[in-house]
């Protein structure tokens, strides 16, 4: 066989064929030609494979053929007295569907004629590995085994890596995923090595583990945009090897990227705005439970419309929430416009009024509505809460299935109509708050110098009862089954006395600036009050809001079980992912076919969802809507800055602080929080207040001023950050931040 068919030049047209060069090589050549920095090299072609096959030269152990041994002497000629990478370029690698990622043999540091040729032979071997033969049958390829081999001059790269051109996690096709480590990449590939990850997005470049110093900024763009050329000329996400030399980039491989989770669009099935950190997607930390949607949020939701038409004289058309990527995002209105804003005005002036003065008129809002509405929920909302739950308790344990349904609809019903409690007076609280953080502001702070907050903090006494949670999504454990995460009563007492004490200097202090200005003095004690008042009210809501939570789960684990027992599911548990019309046809004996393998499916799609960075909001909301209802949600989603090294949110309890990041996504994992630690979590909800005599500050993903999460975090007295948007997916466990709760700011340090 002539020299020339084993042998082919990078730079050749004919070496973008992968019939001859093999699938790697191919791929680079072809890069090569349409101008990228691929470094030079030659290939040895699947036709001199072939020639050792055809005359029975076992790969093994057997000379090379005189032809093969002649045209390896002319390539060691070639680059004589340089190191040399050989690699494995077979047909069937960097497909579509199988990259065979790792499986091929790479020798790096190769020198003279005798290494070239061992070197060429373990290539040759590695393509008939016996666990080879598994992952063809498993890929379904009908490519043939046959290999070439890519020979190229050694680069000593500065730095090294990988770039990947989507989240492959997530499957967000916007953002481009570099790791870098110093020298070759060779450490990285195979695991041996800890890269440095960048991110870069529409937002620019974010580095996710900061303090390796392998990359700036400019450098991961670089890269990023290279990959995306690529990606052009090839089409679809790819996996690039690429190093940086004397800050030049070179391409050292390019391939699909495979089993990429499909692509990630956050479109609201239905027009309108829809939110995910206002009212129940306060407490929604991560995508619900299929059983959850259909029928403890489908039942709370629709009590919570019907005390919303009767006391506020509001009736949006359902659906309150859509349900995108499994993650829930509401709308104050349903599907409607604003009109239905302006026929609640109508039907009920009053609360319309009060709400709409509520942040300049306190004590007028409060007299038209509020303090009559506020005065009631202990004895007709709250009692009949407790009496309900109390009931259930008593009759969970002998209930039958009909009975257990029973008792979830009653307690998800009240529930419901808690929540309508809850968000009015929560309301109400928050325009009261602002009211008085507005007069503050004007006439206090200049000489004060404490943040008003201090004003609020220590009003009700620390407590954390088993009934808490982490979401109201039942899958979830109450904190009452969690007892790693159990609170310190004594250093919850310490911390509650010294917040006490903050609120009572801050009040002299106020009071005493005011003496020479008693009309001032007397609009500054009658904000106070009432803000205070209502503090301790949404205090009080927050705190019982889930005491149905124990009783719910129960019913919901008697359920499983039974399900499990007669093996229509697999595990009691996976009865989070059926739907409730699925559970009523098992109920009623006919249960649906392959019901375990479609619940095990959508756990998996819920543990895949769970790791999506969910925007905060969907489409716009109308004017009405965004004056009237959502002010504190007008600055929504983080924005990062200065190379991605800050994050902006919403200030929801003041202070600066300094620690390494803890982002907790699961409850479960709530004891491997260390003092000092920075809690960094989808939504601030009451459950984490047994970690805060312990954190050195909170950020949240979702949340607003309004949020729960400002109330507790003041009580603890730490700096607390809500409405970041993506802390979660952009801050990294252990990497160091300074948060300040006070401007609302994150940086990476």
């Amino acid at each position: 066989m002539p020299v020339d068919q084993m042998l082919l030049s990078l730079a050749e047209l004919i070496a973008c064929d992968s019939s001859r060069t093999g699938s790697k090589a191919a791929v680079l050549a072809s890069l090569k030609r349409a101008g990228f920095p691929v470094p030079d090299g030659i290939v040895l072609t699947v036709q001199a494979y072939d020639l050792c096959s055809a005359q029975g030269a076992d790969p093994d152990s057997a000379p090379f053929p005189s032809e093969l041994h002649e045209a390896l002497s002319q390539v060691a000629v070639q680059y004589a007295g340089r190191p040399l990478a050989v690699r494995s370029s077979a047909i069937a690698e960097d497909l579509p569907g199988a990259t065979f990622a790792g499986q091929y043999e790479t020798v790096l540091d190769v020198y003279g004629l005798t290494a070239l040729e061992e070197a060429v032979r373990r290539c040759w071997i590695s393509l008939n590995q016996p666990a080879l033969e598994a992952y063809r049958q498993r890929s379904e390829t009908d490519q043939r085994p046959a290999m070439a081999v890519l020979i190229q001059p050694m680069i000593r790269a500065d730095v090294a890596g990988v770039a990947l051109g989507a989240d492959p996690i997530t499957g967000d096709r916007t953002k481009v995923i570099v790791s870098a480590v110093r020298g070759n990449p060779a450490a990285l590939v195979s695991g041996e090595a800890v890269p440095e990850d960048w991110e870069i997005g529409p937002a620019g470049a974010f580095c996710r583990t900061p303090n390796r110093n392998v990359l700036v900024a400019d450098q991961a763009a670089v890269i990023a945009r290279l990959l995306r050329r690529v990606e052009g000329l090839q089409g679809g996400p790819q996996d690039m090897e690429w190093a940086l030399v004397g800050g030049q980039p070179f391409i050292l491989q390019a391939r699909p990227m495979v089993a990429l989770p499909p692509e990630t669009r956050w479109l609201s099935p239905l027009p309108g705005a829809w939110l995910r950190n206002i009212r129940l997607g306060e407490w929604l930390p991560e995508p619900i439970t299929p059983l959850f949607e259909t029928w403890l949020l489908e039942r709370m939701e629709e009590q919570f419309r019907l005390c919303q038409a009767a006391d506020g004289g509001i009736d949006p058309p359902p659906p309150l929430h859509v349900c995108v990527n499994g993650w829930y995002f509401h709308s104050p209105i349903g599907r409607g416009k604003q009109g239905v804003l302006w026929r609640g005005l109508v039907r009920r002036p009053r609360l319309a009024v009060a709400t709409l003065v509520a942040s300049r008129l306190p004590a007028v809002s409060d007299q038209l509505f509020y303090r009559e509405f506020a005065r009631r929920w202990r004895s007709d909302v709250l009692a009949p809460y407790q009496g309900l739950v109390t009931d259930a308790q008593l009759r969970v344990e002998q209930a039958d299935p009909a009975e257990l349904v029973r008792i979830i609809d009653q307690a998800a019903a009240a529930a419901g109509g808690f929540f309508w409690s809850f968000t009015v007076c929560g309301g109400a609280a928050w325009r009261f708050e602002r009211a008085l953080a507005k007069f503050y502001d004007r006439y206090l702070k200049p000489a004060v110098l404490r943040p008003y907050q201090e004003l609020l903090g220590g009003l009700t006494p620390p407590d954390t009862p088993g009934h808490f949670v982490y979401s109201i999504d039942w899958i979830r454990e109450t904190l009452g089954e969690l007892s790693a995460a159990a609170a310190d009563p004594k250093s919850m007492n310490t911390r509650h006395e010294q917040t006490s004490a903050k609120r009572i200097t801050a009040e002299a202090l106020c009071r005493h600036h005011l003496t020479p200005h008693p009309r001032k003095a007397a609009r500054f004690a009658s904000l106070l009050a009432i803000a205070q008042h209502y503090s301790v009210i949404r205090e009080e809501h927050s705190r019982w809001f889930t005491l149905a939570w124990p009783i719910l789960r129960r019913c919901v684990h008697l359920l499983g079980t039974q399900l499990a027992a007669t093996g229509l599911l697999e595990l009691p548990d996976d009865i989070f992912f059926i739907v409730r019309s699925e559970l009523e046809d098992c109920l009623a004996g006919r249960p649906p076919e392959g019901l375990a393998v479609r619940a095990r499916q959508r756990r998996a799609d819920w543990e895949r969802q769970r790791m999506l960075a969910a925007p905060l909001r969907l489409g716009k909301a109308p004017f009405i809507l965004s004056r009237l209802l959502l002010p504190s949600t007008d600055k929504l989603g983080s924005a990062a800055d200065e190379g991605g090294r800050k994050l902006h949110g919403t200030p929801a309890s003041p202070g600066y602080a300094i620690g390494p990041v803890r982002v907790l996504r699961d409850p479960a994992a709530a004891s491997d929080v260390q003092p000092g630690d920075v809690l960094v979590v989808s939504a601030a909800v009451p459950a984490l207040a047994p970690l805060f005599d312990r954190i050195a500050a909170l950020c949240a993903d979702s949340g607003s001023a309004a949020a729960h999460a400002s109330l507790i975090a003041r009580e603890y007295g730490i700096p607390a950050i809500t409405g970041l948007g993506e802390a979660t997916t952009r801050l990294i466990d252990q990497s160091l931040v300074a948060v300040n709760g006070t401007t609302g700011v994150v940086e990476l340090l």
